[in-house]
């Protein structure tokens, strides 16, 4: 048995693309000090530290050991509540080969982060207050969806309709006590 424990503000990195052949692959990571850590496996840590919140920053991942390059990459940076999560984030835009993206998100666990529990990203955006429950039940439709009329249905749950009818009835329920 798993014991998939969510410890709030922990730093957590995760693959967050197919791992297959492909143009382009993200390494998410999100928590307590995560922009320090990146800047740990990160040619210009100056600058992604200096970053302001919703900007690209270019440089090359490096091996936390050797200073080898591994790849060249965008972080995109996101600062402490403005995020997904609601925590500090760094997304890394890298090359989509399957070496090229075990080896970035393999950095990241080297420069301190562990490895996200499945789910973990909405659940930490859930506990933070940037999404409710209805929208969190919703991404998890949106990835396991298979047709369009499925992924139409989760992605009006996403955009809050359901929230928005539970609102209501709840005032209505209000008004009528």
């Amino acid at each position: 048995m798993i014991n998939e424990q969510y410890t709030p503000e922990e730093p957590i990195a995760a693959i967050a693309t197919a791992l297959v052949p492909a143009a382009l692959g993200i390494v998410r990571t999100s928590g307590k000090n995560c922009i320090d850590l990146v800047s740990k496996a990160f040619s210009r840590p100056k600058a992604l530290k200096s970053a302001q919140g919703n900007t690209l920053v270019y440089g090359w991942i490096v091996d936390c050991e050797s200073g080898g390059k591994i790849d060249e990459v965008m972080l995109g940076v996101y600062r402490n509540g403005k995020s997904f999560t609601g925590e500090e984030m760094v997304e890394i835009y890298c090359h989509g080969g399957t070496s090229t993206v075990l080896g970035v998100y393999n950095q990241m666990l080297k420069a301190g982060f562990r490895a996200a529990n499945r789910g973990e990203y909405t659940f930490r955006a859930y506990i933070n207050g940037k999404t409710d429950l209805t929208k969190a039940e919703a991404v998890k439709e949106i990835i396991d969806s298979h047709t369009d009329v499925s992924r139409s249905h989760a992605a009006g749950r996403l955009s809050g309709s359901l929230f928005i009818e539970i609102d209501s009835i709840k005032k209505l329920i209000i008004d009528t006590l």
